[in-house]
């Protein structure tokens, strides 16, 4: 009777103490330590199913790429602790103006990505452009001092304008960050499908 009690008491418990373990190891997996938000792998999963469904559904996908200008400067200038609070501001004036069903990740040092269900260029484009002007109106301080006002500069694409695959979006959307970075910074911009290598396999 005493194994018997023992082992119920074992199966009872061990489970939730289980399910507590795997819930936090769950939300290190798919969650940026520093900001909080959707790490790069959550990201991508999240594409491949949404396109799935967008096929289904006849619908479409917008992806924006974005990040902070002159941040490697900034973060050089300031200190690493300066840099992450900076990341941080930066991250939940995003999530702040995403709407709800958008997944926002952190893709890595100063780049995000926002996944945009059932979004076509021209709406993945205005929004972009919205984020862009929310985030200037952004002055950052640290310490009491005002440092720099943000800037951001981003790339959108969508399905199927730019492509069908979660890594044709992928490139065409860094293409077009790539672009706004390397004309002036501060800006939207959006590559032209049929100029990428991706888009021509």
């Amino acid at each position: 009777m005493e194994v018997i009690c023992f082992s119920e008491f074992i199966r009872k418990n061990k489970p939730r103490k289980n399910t507590g373990v795997f819930a936090t190891l769950q939300h290190q997996a798919l969650r940026d330590p520093l900001t909080g938000l959707y790490n790069r792998r959550f990201f991508l999963d999240t594409l491949d199913r949404e396109l799935r469904r967008a096929v289904r559904k006849q619908s479409s996908v917008g992806v924006i790429m974005l990040d902070v200008d002159h941040f490697k400067q900034f973060n050089d200038s300031n200190g690493h602790v300066a840099g992450d609070a900076l990341l941080r501001a930066v991250s939940a004036m995003l999530q702040s103006r995403v709407r709800g069903g958008d997944v926002l990740c952190r893709l890595g040092g100063d780049e995000f990505s926002i996944l945009m269900p059932e979004a076509n260029l021209e709406y993945t484009i205005s929004r972009a452009e919205e984020l862009r002007q929310a985030l200037k109106g952004l002055n950052f301080d640290w310490r009491g001092q005002t440092l720099r006002a943000v800037t951001i500069s981003s790339g959108a694409a969508a399905f199927p304008t730019h492509g069908t695959t979660a890594e044709t979006l992928l490139h065409e959307a860094d293409a077009g960050l790539y672009l706004a970075k390397s004309s002036g910074r501060d800006q939207v911009v959006t590559s032209i499908p049929s100029a990428s290598p991706s888009a021509a396999d």
